[in-house]
């Protein structure tokens, strides 16, 4: 529980901006010692060590430092969704570029410091080669790995234990967010099984004389019943959430007049996919309570789903009162707390897009669900 409250200490502190920036400098300053400590000085005259050890520091400092960026930019989000091809692409472009850098700086630290045998030994061998034809020979492509795996591998993998941290406290976060969530509504929901008879027995009264209200009541036990178990889990059959929409829209269609126009349509295969439960009600809900209902003159809604290749499109719209305040339009802590969930949930697999113009307000959602 100790390492649990750490981790989520660390996951609560800002590094964004400026402390971001910090913690990079620092790391950077101790890792110029490091490479400092580990280059090697006794081949030279005590009056030569200073000035090449400095030059060779600097190089593969700066080297370290740009292949890492392009790492955190280019090669890793990409092998994170499990594409290989750019990846490729840029490690190939980096290699000639950490190459061309060395061959340059070998020749032209050997002409400076003609005593150091062991420096100019590698000189010469890539001088007597030839950039091309060295940059293919067995020495000189195990010299340059070699050379930088220690310094290349060991900022990779604290960026690595970094990125697991930061995601095992994300995981947290969400875990401490659903317990509280769960304990609140446990402290205000009724007793369900005093509910569900309750309505099994109005069900009951009603289904002979007003099929309408019976079939009403029973979406409405449905609706309950799903918040009630089966949401309660991480994942639920994507089909029952559908399911659960389907007969949100129903009560909401007999709640309002014949003039407001609600269009619900549902396309694709949800086959065997997962969802997390009430991700999408909460797009439902806002259009309804903060836009139809709010509108004066004639209302409408319009809500497509659609599934295709495991890939979910959830597209809503709704017209809203020109007078309603932008902050209330967008709902608020709810559609900031689904934004939040998605980006836990499906980093780097979905994309959102809400739009709040005058009088309509949209969002448009795609999730990779596999």
């Amino acid at each position: 529980m100790k390492l649990k409250k750490l981790f989520l200490q660390i996951g609560s502190a800002d590094y964004s901006g400026r402390k971001k920036v910090l913690i990079h400098c620092i790391f950077w300053v101790l890792w110029f010692g490091f490479i400092w400590f580990y280059t090697p000085n006794n081949f030279l005259p005590s009056e030569d060590i200073l000035e090449l050890n400095l030059l060779i520091t600097f190089r593969d400092w700066c080297l370290t430092v740009s292949f890492f960026y392009v790492s955190s930019m280019f090669i890793f989000p990409q092998l994170s969704e499990g594409k290989f091809f750019i990846p490729l692409i840029v490690i190939s472009i980096s290699y000639f570029v950490i190459y061309a850098v060395t061959y340059c700086t070998l020749i032209y630290y050997a002409s400076l410091f003609p005593n150091q045998r062991t420096y100019s030994g590698y000189a010469k061998f890539f001088a007597e080669k030839g950039f091309w034809k060295s940059i293919y020979a067995r020495f000189g492509f195990w010299f340059i790995t070699f050379w930088y795996a220690l310094y290349f591998v060991v900022p990779l993998i604290i960026k690595l234990m970094v990125d697991i941290a930061l995601f095992r406290v994300k995981n947290l976060e969400l875990e401490r967010n659903n317990i509280r969530l769960e304990l609140d509504y446990l402290k205000s929901q009724v007793n369900p099984h005093f509910l569900f008879n309750t309505l099994n027995g109005v069900y009951s009264l009603v289904v002979d004389s007003e099929p309408k209200a019976a079939e009403i009541i029973l979406k409405l036990s449905d609706l309950m019943r799903y918040s009630l178990y089966e949401a309660n889990s991480d994942q639920v059959a994507l089909h029952r959430e559908v399911k659960f929409i389907q007969d949100y829209v129903s009560l909401e269609r007999n709640r309002h007049k014949a003039s407001t126009q609600i269009l619900l349509e549902i396309s694709g295969d949800t086959g065997d996919l997962q969802i997390p439960p009430l991700l999408l009600v909460t797009f439902v809900e806002n259009a309804f309570k903060h836009g139809i209902n709010n509108t004066i003159k004639a209302s409408w809604i319009k809500i497509d789903l659609s599934i295709k290749d495991a890939i979910l499109s959830f597209d809503i719209s709704n017209s809203k009162s020109k007078k309603m305040k932008s902050d209330v339009v967008q709902g608020g802590i709810g559609l900031w707390n689904v934004k939040k969930r998605l980006d836990i949930l499906y980093p780097n697999r979905h994309s959102l897009e809400i739009k709040n113009s005058e009088d309509v307000f949209s969002v448009n959602l795609k999730i990779q669900l596999s």
